[in-house]
């Protein structure tokens, strides 16, 4: 511990200068908006069913969360990241195709299955009104 005078007022004072006794750094805005979530919109849980038209075939899934821009569908099937391709979802009885761009894969090494954490992380492309007016109720739920 380093003790020191400081003249406060006319009048010295000693003064401990102590790194456990200091206040802690407090990060300006910008400094934790570093860290902040890279999602331009909250998600929101779901549960709807999902197909997925890769190619010439079809794979199944199960959409877990979504949002106006986004969504992670659940899915045994890897997709390469960036390739746009079309995902068909039951929304209230309506089937809704929403044009789909893969962001980034999730493989976990333990499961493999459907109902795992596997899946692929898509941004939406020219997003259907029925889509966005799905997810502008779902929040009003919530």
């Amino acid at each position: 511990m380093r003790i020191f005078k400081t003249k406060k007022d006319g009048q010295e004072q000693d003064q401990a200068e102590n790194a456990d006794n200091r206040e802690p750094k407090v990060w300006a805005d910008e400094e934790l908006h570093l860290y902040a979530e890279k999602r331009a919109y909250r998600r929101i849980p779901a549960d709807l069913q999902a197909r997925v038209l890769y190619g010439n075939l079809i794979y199944s899934g199960k959409v877990t969360d979504i949002s106006e821009n986004g969504m992670f569908i659940n899915t045994k099937m890897t997709f390469p990241v960036n390739v746009v391709f079309l995902l068909v979802i039951l929304v209230n009885d309506s089937v809704i195709k929403v044009p789909i761009k893969v962001k980034r894969a999730v493989r976990s090494e333990k499961d493999h299955s459907v109902n795992g954490s596997n899946g692929i992380g898509v941004e939406l492309v020219n997003t259907p009104q029925g889509y966005l007016d799905y997810v502008s109720d779902c929040k009003a739920a919530a």
